[in-house]
């Protein structure tokens, strides 16, 4: 029987503000051409997480000296790794350039060291890249016996953030009933604004409510809001009136990804969530 003794050199971890629980699990892992070549030589492996991968190595040494070892009979001095994912939206819920194509690179001397030791690793968008990638990660060996100096493992972060649209309602009367004083109403102080007789693609009027503020996209939604409308009522003889609310949609629907466009607003390209409601 052959015999292992397998130790971690590090651990991944992805997180992404998108999902629920931050943990990004849509992302796939393989070896880069240098860790293939590593594997084979000296028993590399990587095995997956719920939201990254650990390397292993087996040595029966401690980890920074095998790594010191390994920069005295390599000539490349860095594990490499290819993300992928074939998650379709993923490009359009996670706040990358406005039309961006390309490649991330993230590289273990790109870095910012926590609190807690944790290592987080800085996004570098490569427009140069035209493969299936979404990101190409470099550990270089001197960063891993660095961190293990100081802390007892090596965990390397990366945080992806959700994009932000501006959240777009066109309110569509085809009931021919009069609603009076549209608006939407919410229990934080996320407010918008109104444009009258938007004309859509299909030739009707429309009422556009738009944020005020670019909202972030999100998995559950985070954002309650509802339609309301306010008309004045006379309540007595001598002509008085009050305003009254009914609210006409309770629980507006939230933007999903798929449904994305690119405005030129103020001369600047911006990204928005339009939604349509009928009443």
């Amino acid at each position: 029987m052959i015999s292992s003794d397998f130790s971690t050199a590090f651990s991944l971890h992805v997180f992404h503000d998108f999902f629920e629980n931050n943990d990004c699990n849509c992302i796939s892992y393989e070896l880069g051409p240098n860790s293939k070549t590593l594997k084979k030589r000296f028993g590399v492996k990587m095995v997956p997480s719920n939201n990254g991968f650990t390397l292993l190595i087996n040595s029966k040494t401690d980890i920074s000296t095998f790594i010191n070892y390994l920069k005295t009979v390599t000539s490349n001095h860095y594990f490499d790794f290819i993300a992928t994912t074939d998650y379709s939206e993923f490009y359009a819920f996670t706040d990358f350039p406005i039309d961006f194509k390309g490649a991330l690179l993230l590289d273990s001397q790109n870095s910012v060291k926590g609190e807690n030791g944790e290592i987080e690793l800085s996004i570098d968008y490569n427009s140069s890249i035209r493969d299936n990638s979404l990101f190409k990660l470099s550990i270089h060996f001197d960063d891993i016996v660095t961190y293990l100096k100081t802390y007892n493992k090596v965990d390397f972060l990366v945080k992806f953030n959700s994009r932000p649209t501006q959240w777009q309602y066109y309110i569509i009367n085809r009931s021919n009933s009069t609603i009076n004083n549209l608006e939407i109403v919410g229990k934080t102080n996320i407010s918008f604004s109104k444009k009258d007789n938007v004309i859509l693609q299909n030739g009707e009027k429309a009422l556009l409510l738009y944020s005020n503020k670019d909202l972030q996209l999100s998995e559950v939604p985070n954002n309650k809001f509802d339609l309301t409308s306010t008309s004045s009522i006379t309540i007595d003889t001598s002509l008085k009136s009050i305003n009254k609310t009914k609210t006409i949609i309770s629980g507006l629907p939230n933007p999903i990804p798929k449904k994305l466009s690119i405005e030129t607003i103020n001369n600047k390209k911006k990204v928005v969530s339009p939604m349509y409601i009928y009443v």
